[in-house]
């Protein structure tokens, strides 16, 4: 349950979407130059919308796993999706072969959903305000996120 608050705290905090991972040997930069690339992203995501509405064809994948498995294996350039997941990769397993690159697409809010009667409610929100007082926040969102999610 720590873990899941610590989480929910980063993506309320940084109120990010959509990036770009891609492998270290593409050539992508940014949203510009997603046109005409193999582009991953899952079905259904507000990235796979994202997408769509800039003209990019990309090839939406049931899983975010499948996604990391496509541009691994080199089958896509790209993977576009949401910042803290794709931030949480480029600094964990796709360290050696993956980059995030250009900036977050399109701000949404994130957040945590409780009963308006939640016993849990109160303490939920001081310990998210104390974890950001006293620091840990910031060390726990470089040390599972990196340095800067863009």
């Amino acid at each position: 349950m720590f873990f899941a608050v610590l989480f929910t705290a980063y993506v309320t905090g940084t109120l990010t979407a959509n990036l770009t991972l891609q492998s270290l040997r593409g050539a992508i930069q940014g949203p510009s130059d997603l046109p005409g690339k193999r582009v991953a992203t899952v079905t259904g995501s507000t990235s796979e919308e994202y997408l769509e509405e800039n003209h990019v064809r990309a090839m939406p994948y049931a899983t975010v796993a499948e996604a990391f498995e496509a541009l691994e294996a080199g089958k896509v350039q790209a993977f576009v999706y949401d910042a803290p997941i794709l931030a949480y990769y480029a600094n964990s397993e796709g360290k050696e072969h993956t980059q995030l690159v250009g900036s977050v697409f399109r701000p949404e809010s994130y957040g945590i959903a409780l009963n308006s009667n939640s016993p849990w409610r109160k303490r939920i929100n001081l310990t998210l305000l104390q974890l950001r007082e006293d620091g840990t926040y910031e060390a726990l969102r470089t040390k599972y996120f990196g340095d800067s999610t863009n």
